[in-house]
């Protein structure tokens, strides 16, 4: 025979060890297999707690003698048939429920695809747009360096082409200058050479000169002598 309902309290399915048990009315639910209070479930069932207060509230209403039952803690009251028929409906609205949020979670996963997807080509946008500002700034970066590298052996081919320009210039003037010099040398000794010769030749005017004057004196002088003989 079954016992009453009422005396039996309120029924658990324990949320430590699963085992199903009820209260027997106590002030404290403990699991009679792990001894786990119920009242620290972290999920506890709707329907756990409305049939708690309605006991509660019957209790109150209607002291129910003690069951007999053994005083032992560790005591786990028999399941009826309707026990199992309220364990199969609670089952099935389990996995009504369960169905119901994996279908829900289905929908929200099917809306929030498309989202992103949306999301992921934004993103594969923005990241083609970072490489491709990348590329340029290092190719802007590499003619930066290149048109620095021409420029300078521009300057340096210049600066060469201008040393050598200037040596060019400094050596033409030196050799001018050398010319310059070997021409009034050789101006200076012309003049000298031409000098010697004109004193030479107006010394040499001179001895003729003189030597003609002194044979025209003898000559005379023995014209003079001749004619004091006859």
């Amino acid at each position: 025979m079954p016992l009453d309902k009422a005396a039996l309290g309120t029924r658990y399915v324990c949320f430590s060890c699963g085992a199903r048990f009820y209260d027997l009315n106590r002030e404290e639910p403990n699991c009679p297999t792990c001894g786990s209070d119920q009242r620290e479930n972290p999920n506890p069932d709707p329907r756990e707690a409305l049939m708690s207060r309605f006991n509660k509230r019957r209790r109150k209403k209607k002291a129910p003698e003690a069951p007999a039952t053994s005083a032992d803690d560790s005591f786990m009251a028999p399941m009826t048939v309707a026990d199992d028929d309220d364990d199969k409906k609670a089952d099935k609205a389990k996995k009504v429920e369960k169905a119901k949020k994996a279908d829900e979670t289905a929908k929200a996963d099917k809306a929030e695809k498309p989202d992103d997807d949306k999301k992921a080509k934004k993103a594969d946008k923005t990241e083609k747009a970072d490489k491709t500002a990348k590329a340029d700034k290092a190719e802007k970066a590499d003619d930066d360096k290149k048109a620095k590298k021409a420029e300078k052996a521009d300057d340096d081919k210049k600066a060469k082409k201008a040393k050598k320009a200037d040596e060019t210039a400094k050596a033409d003037k030196a050799e001018k200058a050398d010319d310059d010099k070997k021409a009034k040398k050789a101006k200076k000794a012309k003049k000298a050479d031409e000098t010697a010769k004109a004193d030479e030749t107006a010394k040499a005017d001179e001895t003729a000169k003189a030597d003609k004057a002194e044979k025209a004196d003898k000559a005379d002088k023995a014209e003079k002598a001749d004619k004091a003989g006859a």
